[in-house]
């Protein structure tokens, strides 16, 4: 006798018509084995049935624990292969195939289908350089007036008083003013194309100012979570995924220390190939059916006037190439900080603009 029609057509739905040894999706090209043989006493049951391929098929018969030269797939071990591939099949829902096989997927939680790093746009206005000068002589009063009672009364706070005592003529409080004193560009920030650092979160050490230490964010960047999903019937194994992002003017992995002393090593799942280049290394080398896996975040920064970017992955398995491209939509945003800058000829000059980035502190 041999397995009933109804007993080969459970046995082809628990497995999804997938070999229960190599995993591999099969569609017709499956046979339902007896574990044991009827020759011993094996019966035409659900129990003693397990679908194959023809090759791991022909690697279950004969089996012999003395044969010199290789093992043969035993009883034992049949009986293991199916119910640890009847598992895999409970718990990803795997079915036979579909369309889609490989997807990368944006699973960030707050996504709403755009990226919007904030800019600062600092427009500076320009002021003739003796305005002040002239208001205090026409009131009769000392240029210098304003700076005496700061001195005096520490109105500025003790941050910025030692700048303050410096102060000696005219010439000097116009250029604290300006921010150029006691140096040039004492308080100028670097704009966009200077600071390309994308990291999201940095923890800078205790200061001269202060004892403790702060963290800086900056939300000029933006923060990246994928995950990669199997939608196929075929088991991907020792696979490899690049990503390469497009019109992006910097890219990192997303640092996972959690304060400035934080010495840990830790390990990410990703490594560099290029700049704009990288390579997801999963701890996990093989992805079935209806199963994921999470890449590290990276960040990145753009130009504030991007408004998309294309991330191009190629995956790379065991008789597979599977690719897309990700378009990453960009909604910049833009917060206005005007100055004023004393200058000699202000009416001959108009504002100039600035992009910076957005950093704040906790």
């Amino acid at each position: 006798m041999s397995f009933s029609q109804s007993i080969k057509h459970k046995m082809l739905v628990l497995s999804a018509r997938h070999c229960c040894v190599c995993h591999t999706y099969k569609g017709i090209n499956i046979e339902i084995h007896h574990i044991k043989p009827q020759a011993e006493g094996g019966k035409d049951t659900l129990a003693n049935a397990i679908a194959l391929c023809f090759d791991c098929h022909a690697n279950a018969g004969h089996y012999n624990p003395k044969h010199p030269k290789g093992l043969k797939l035993s009883q034992p071990e049949l009986l293991l292969h199916k119910k640890n591939w009847f598992k895999i099949v409970n718990k990803h829902t795997i079915t036979e195939p579909k369309d889609v096989s490989v997807e990368l997927l944006i699973s960030n939680n707050d996504f709403d289908g755009q990226f919007k790093p904030i800019f600062i746009k600092e427009i500076t206005k320009y002021i003739e350089r003796d305005t002040y000068k002239k208001i205090y002589e026409l009131l009769g009063k000392d240029p210098m007036e304003f700076v005496y009672e700061l001195k005096k009364k520490n109105l500025m706070g003790n941050l910025y008083n030692p700048l303050i005592n410096k102060i000696e003529t005219y010439d000097e409080f116009i250029e604290y003013l300006n921010g150029d004193f006691p140096e040039k560009n004492y308080l100028k920030s670097d704009d966009e194309n200077k600071n390309t650092d994308c990291q999201p979160v940095k923890y800078n050490m205790p200061s001269l100012f202060s004892y403790n230490s702060s963290k800086e964010i900056n939300l000029s960047n933006c923060i990246l979570n994928l995950k990669i999903i199997n939608y196929g019937p075929e088991i991907l194994e020792d696979y490899k995924l690049y990503l390469t992002f497009d019109d992006i003017v910097e890219l990192n992995r997303v640092s996972k220390r959690s304060s400035w002393d934080d010495m840990f090593k830790y390990n990410y799942n990703i490594s560099f190939l290029e700049w704009n280049k990288v390579e997801f290394i999963p701890i996990q080398k093989v992805l079935v059916q209806n199963d994921s896996l999470n890449i590290d975040p990276l960040c990145f920064r753009t130009n504030h006037k991007t408004k998309e970017v294309n991330l191009k992955w190629e995956l790379y398995a065991r008789n597979i190439h599977k690719e897309g491209i990700v378009k990453l939509q960009i909604g910049p945003l833009f917060e206005i900080n005007d100055k004023e800058k004393f200058v000699i000829g202000a009416k001959e000059m108009k504002p100039t603009i600035r992009i910076l980035p957005k950093i704040e502190f906790d």
